[in-house]
């Protein structure tokens, strides 16, 4: 694998299962967007799968915006929600090279395998130490991704 040497060159992203608990918002999903050269985080909470192309655009709009800089690649795995046929055309007309990771190949995941990780960890650690409720678990997720970046 090669390093992104600009910012935006390579972000790697993860789309989380179902969470069995709904969050205060009803929201089940989460899904992440890290660039590769920094590992900065930002966390996205999801009603449904079907919202990560409209994360991914808010998200790609807020960082270009920010930086001075376009995304160049994204680095995912061959979910369903990253192949579909809207989210593959997005990618296209934007000039954003798709990189899908092979399944449970630690060299191209372990950036989002990892963050993940440490986001569900951490959340876990926060529940089992305060006297919160499990559908606390969208502020917690994001709040420790704040923290982390």
């Amino acid at each position: 694998m090669r390093r992104a040497k600009d910012v935006l060159r390579l972000i790697h992203s993860y789309l989380s299962g179902r969470i069995h608990t709904p969050a205060l918002s009803g929201c089940h999903y989460f899904i992440t967007f890290i660039i590769h050269i920094s590992r900065r985080t930002w966390v996205y909470i999801l009603k449904n799968k079907n919202e990560a192309l409209i994360k991914f655009k808010d998200w790609k709009l807020m960082v270009e915006i920010e930086t001075g800089k376009r995304v160049k690649c994204l680095r995912s795995d061959n979910g369903g929600d990253y192949i579909s046929k809207e989210f593959s055309q997005y990618l296209v007309s934007e000039a954003i090279k798709r990189e899908l990771t092979l399944p449970r190949n630690l060299q191209q995941t372990g950036v989002s395998e990892r963050m993940n990780r440490i986001l569900i960890e951490s959340v876990r650690a926060m529940l089992s130490d305060s006297v919160l409720a499990k559908k606390f678990w969208a502020e917690l997720v994001t709040t420790t991704a704040y923290i982390r970046n």
